[in-house]
């Protein structure tokens, strides 16, 4: 956890005067927890805005689901989802990794959140707009695609900012990613269970008032990160750091301080270092896409479509809208809190090895989900009960799916970008390796959702794509 003194480090202090700006801590000298609190707590809001707009579209897919009930549309619908975002994320990531030494972090994340909060916005009115079909599923691809695109270079300013600030500043942002995934699917849970419980049965009755708070919350979160952030770079001790950072890319490659970078025009010696970090943290930059390879093939494409194995129960539970919303709840809060665990060093591991291992061995987790009782979206025949035939067991493998999940990204992003416990890079190098680790992890999201088309073919026997 932060400190609550501005920084606990006495290097740290002396950079709260207004005109310490010739001198530049190096916050990845600090120990974890000792971060300025004030620096921890904007980088975990940032960090809330980099997940949310797309944590609030997937757990709506419920609503979405509803909404297409009865058209062909409705079983691919996640998949398509997933597949859109991702894939559109995935394209402009990589420019974003490319242009990550000549752009200005803070100006990026400016623009990005500027982009991103009227996108919510109409998405916020969109339930209360007469789509049928065909164009809601049109409506929602383009918000995705729009959102991948901008959630990109988002993405890239953060954790360009927060690897400026040390591991402290990268698990904030890593925690605060996760969160907003608990807040969003609590309000949606909550607000479907309390109209399904209160005797409103009509067709998305409850599903379209949780869709329309999530949406509206997401805007208004990222509304209030840009806030935070424009009234930070009045504190003298993050305004410097910034301008630091900031600096570095006005000189990069002429001013004789990166010897090992060949001298050859900037475009080339770019793709020359982003190859070479790719390259030195293979180890965490796999384990990252690996997880989240794993995570896109099976949620939610996969898991939105487990029912609970006591559905004639009732209750708050069972009911196979609140099941869902339910399983969304559950994995979100179990990956918040393994991204927890890594504010406590004694938990920590910095070994690219270990970190690669264990992301190898999260593999055992589809077989397990699959063995619960998955259930095409639209199928309605009889089916023999599942291996795994227990809510309560399929909920704790869900858990632990989650909580490694969390543990290990949290892990992958501060063990890639830090030079105290890296010696594999430079510390000029610390914002343009978490950026690369940043392109490995959309990339594994991508090649996830490609997956989750395949996983469930195999599963269904049937044509995933229609």
């Amino acid at each position: 956890m932060p400190s609550n003194s501005p920084a606990k480090s006495g290097s740290c202090s002396e950079h709260d005067q207004p005109d310490s700006g010739d001198e530049v801590v190096d916050y990845n000298q600090i120990p974890i927890g000792t971060l300025d609190g004030r620096i921890y707590w904007l980088n975990y809001m940032l960090g809330t805005s980099i997940l949310l707009p797309w944590t609030a579209m997937s757990t709506a897919s419920p609503y979405f689901l509803e909404r297409l009930e009865g058209s062909r549309l409705q079983a691919p619908f996640v998949s398509y989802l997933s597949l859109t975002y991702t894939v559109t994320a995935f394209i402009y990531l990589a420019h974003a990794t490319i242009t990550t030494r000549e752009a200005s972090p803070s100006q990026r994340l400016r623009y990005s959140l500027g982009v991103l909060a009227p996108i919510n916005l109409l998405l916020t009115l969109s339930p209360g707009l007469g789509f049928g079909p065909t164009g809601l599923f049109a409506f929602v691809m383009l918000i995705a695609a729009l959102q991948g695109a901008a959630l990109s270079y988002l993405r890239a300013a953060i954790v360009a900012v927060a690897s400026a600030f040390g591991p402290s500043a990268v698990q904030a942002v890593m925690s605060g990613e996760s969160v907003i995934g608990v807040l969003v699917s609590a309000v949606q849970y909550f607000t479907a269970a309390a109209a399904e419980l209160g005797g409103d049965t009509a067709v998305g009755s409850g599903t379209k008032l949780a869709a329309f708070l999530s949406f509206g919350l997401s805007t208004a979160c990222l509304a209030s990160a840009l806030a935070a952030h424009a009234w930070m770079m009045g504190v003298p001790s993050y305004r410097s750091a910034i301008q630091a950072l900031e600096g570095d890319k006005d000189i990069m490659g002429e001013d004789g301080m990166r010897a090992d970078i060949p001298s050859v025009p900037k475009a080339a010696s770019r793709r020359s270092e982003i190859m070479k970090l790719a390259q030195v943290n293979w180890g965490c930059n796999f384990a990252a896409a690996y997880s989240c390879v794993l995570i896109s093939a099976v949620f939610p494409p996969i898991t939105s479509a487990i029912l609970s194995v006591n559905p004639i129960s009732g209750g708050v539970f069972f009911s196979p809208t609140l099941f869902n919303y339910f399983h969304f709840l559950v994995f979100n809060t179990a990956d918040y809190m393994g991204r927890l665990i890594c504010s406590h060093p004694r938990l920590i591991t910095w070994s690219h090895k270990k970190l690669l291992r264990l992301s190898l061995a999260r593999t055992v987790f589809i077989p397990l989900l699959l063995l619960c009782n998955f259930q095409r979206p639209g199928n309605t025949s009889q089916h023999t009960p599942p291996f795994i035939n227990s809510d309560f067991a399929y909920l704790l493998i869900l858990a632990a799916f989650g909580v490694s999940h969390g543990y290990l990204m949290s892990l992958c992003m501060m063990a890639a970008s830090s030079p105290k416990h890296n010696p594999r890079i430079r510390s000029d190098q610390a914002s343009p390796a978490a950026t690369v680790a940043q392109f490995f992890t959309m990339g594994g999201f991508t090649l996830g959702s490609f997956a989750s088309f395949g996983v469930a073919g195999v599963v269904c026997g049937c044509n995933p794509f229609y």
